[in-house]
């Protein structure tokens, strides 16, 4: 009798938050079609906030998945939003591995002799790993650079990969060199490591999706998974600092070029792979080099917007979602976003007006975000409440708007977190 009871509670339970789960999806899907729902659609971008309001430091989530995953389960559950992202790029449980990489461009909370602190979230260190005089090879050996000058540059357990002067050789029946090459105490120490950092990152890839089925089974909507970048973005990421890919438009226009080119055409097949095993899901863009102040608007147009526009529209034939995150002002850049296909959301920052927005991207497109994490850091109570109400009464009115911040807020004041939840799933509704 009591085991009868105990199944049918659970199977009753289980349905609210399938039909939970059901309802917040359909917010969602009505907002991209930019159809007025029941209620504005609420998301939670997360970063550390999760880790800190729980009682931990990201240096402990970093180190240790399960405080990562005990964080944001109770995040949800807490302040109900109806939407999650941003818990998978956090570095979750990675920190062994980042130091076994021996990352020179990251640095995390708790990196042996980092000064990052024990709570912030990572910052990526703004480099050329590209030298000056490195750009003949780049241009004439793209892989040969890539390995033997890139990877050492910026890992130093790839170091290794700098002493194999024998590819220059090219192909050959005796790879007695290459085999001495890579034979080295050094290179064979690396090798293990190599095999270490898989073994971590394929358990904490099945942590994260056990995660994400957690957070389903809560009612909780996870819809980003993809991942797509314009190539200048990547330029700017991977070779070029922010300072010398601009200045690179002019003095290295030619090597640009070839290499956007040729990134285009990863982004082309990486998007195509993807829509095979993701239709139905998001996926992201970060436009790192979009901002008003970094290009003109013929740069931008030449550089930037013919190829994110590309990528938009093969990834909505793709059969997933573009989000494309903004990052910076892009009010210049808002009648060249306009120019997209039905399907689109763009999540911007504060600095973009959003009244401008609406009207002039929201005719074609979703948007969302824009509450500024700065009142969840320093506000008032009521001035998260007035801001939040404000938001919704510019964005909202004819649907196609998203509720969220323009960013993550690690270590916010509870009250003002706790107050932008509920205004937003309660003033959100018609």
């Amino acid at each position: 009798m009591f085991y009868h009871l105990i199944k049918a509670l659970f199977q009753l339970t289980s349905e609210r938050f399938k039909n939970l789960y059901q309802k917040r999806t359909d917010l969602l899907t009505d907002a991209i079609a930019l159809r007025e729902p029941e209620r504005v659609p609420v998301m939670a971008m997360l970063q550390g906030y999760p880790v800190t309001d729980n009682g931990y430091t990201m240096k402990d989530a970093i180190y240790d998945f399960s405080v990562a995953r005990e964080s944001v389960l109770r995040f949800a559950e807490h302040y109900n939003p109806d939407i999650i992202f941003g818990y998978d790029s956090c570095n979750f449980g990675k920190g062994k591995m980042l130091e076994l990489a021996g990352a020179k461009r990251l640095v995390w909370a708790g990196k042996p002799g980092g000064n990052n602190g024990e709570n912030p979230i990572h910052q990526i260190l703004d480099f050329s790993v590209l030298a000056d005089e490195e750009f003949e090879l780049f241009d004439k050996d793209y892989t040969g650079w890539v390995l033997c000058h890139g990877y050492p540059k910026v890992n130093a357990l790839l170091e290794p990969f700098a002493a194999l002067h024998s590819l220059a050789e090219g192909p050959s029946y005796d790879i007695s060199v290459l085999a001495g090459e890579c034979g080295t105490p050094e290179f064979r120490e690396m090798m293990k490591r190599l095999w270490e950092i898989d073994d971590i990152n394929r358990q904490i890839y099945d942590k994260m999706e056990e995660l994400e089925k957690k957070l389903n089974q809560g009612g909780f909507v996870t819809p980003i998974k993809g991942y797509a970048a314009v190539p200048l973005d990547n330029y700017g990421a991977y070779m070029r600092s922010a300072a010398d890919s601009l200045t690179d438009m002019y003095e290295n226009e030619d090597s640009l070029m070839r290499y956007m080119e040729q990134d285009m055409e990863l982004q082309r097949a990486s998007i195509e792979a993807q829509g095979e095993y993701l239709k139905g899901k998001m996926a992201v863009f970060y436009l790192t080099k979009a901002c008003d102040s970094f290009m003109s608007q013929t740069c931008f147009e030449k550089y930037y917007w013919k190829y994110l526009q590309e990528e938009i529209e093969l990834v909505l034939k793709c059969g997933m979602t573009p989000y494309v995150y903004t990052e910076g002002p892009v009010n210049s850049r808002l009648e060249f976003l306009k120019d997209v296909p039905p399907g689109v959301v763009y999540n911007f920052e504060s600095s973009v007006d959003m009244k401008m927005a609406k009207k002039i991207v929201g005719e074609s497109a979703c948007i969302a975000g824009g509450f500024p994490i700065k009142l969840l850091l320093f506000g008032d109570k009521q001035q998260v409440i007035d801001h939040t109400k404000e938001l919704i009464e510019t964005c909202a009115p004819g649907g196609g708007y998203i509720f969220g911040t323009e960013a993550g807020y690690d270590e916010a004041i509870r009250e003002n977190v706790e107050a932008m939840f509920e205004t937003a799933l309660e003033y959100g509704r018609k």
